[in-house]
């Protein structure tokens, strides 16, 4: 799957959410349907295409450390150990104003997440599973879509964000 690939599905994606599950020439939908869960399936398939390493995907798989819980939308595995996480953003509509700090905060909370051994829970047998995560884990946010805030907004947080790292 080419990039270009990824954004007509994802384009596709967007104009069908619009339309009502069931269709009926008497229901009209308001709101789209939310998408994140599509996206997140969308992109790790992306990833498992063009990524050419013997790695696993976890989509939405809520990594288990103590009490501790990280939720990151994707994580790569590799030997059974994670080295990358993702966030995937349709846009930054939902947090123009803070999201910035949504960054920082995810960054400080990873740092405990570093090294560690964690569980994780297979979604269809609920069977629980033992994952690592490497010493140099990292924490990628991949942002879909430059709409939904103003490019000057957008501009700002990316520096902001990049300066977090």
């Amino acid at each position: 799957m080419t990039p270009q690939e990824l954004f007509r599905q994802l384009a596709y994606m967007y104009i069908n959410a619009r339309k009502p599950i069931f269709y009926h020439p008497r229901i009209t939908r308001g709101r789209s349907h939310t998408m994140a869960s599509q996206m997140e399936d969308l992109f790790a398939y992306f990833l498992s295409l063009n990524l050419t390493e013997n790695l696993y995907f976890l989509v939405d798989q809520p990594l288990n450390y103590g009490k501790k819980q990280l939720y990151p939308d994707i994580s790569i595995v590799k030997d059974d150990v994670i080295q990358h996480v993702f966030d995937i953003k349709t846009d930054l509509g939902w947090n123009r104003d803070g999201f910035s700090k949504f960054c920082k905060d995810k960054q400080d909370k990873l740092i405990d997440f570093v090294g560690a051994e964690l569980s994780a829970t297979n979604g269809v047998t609920k069977q629980k599973f033992p994952v690592k995560t490497g010493n140099s884990l990292q924490y990628h946010i991949v942002i879909l879509s430059g709409l939904n805030i103003s490019p000057e907004k957008l501009k700002d947080h990316l520096i902001l964000c990049g300066k977090a790292q």
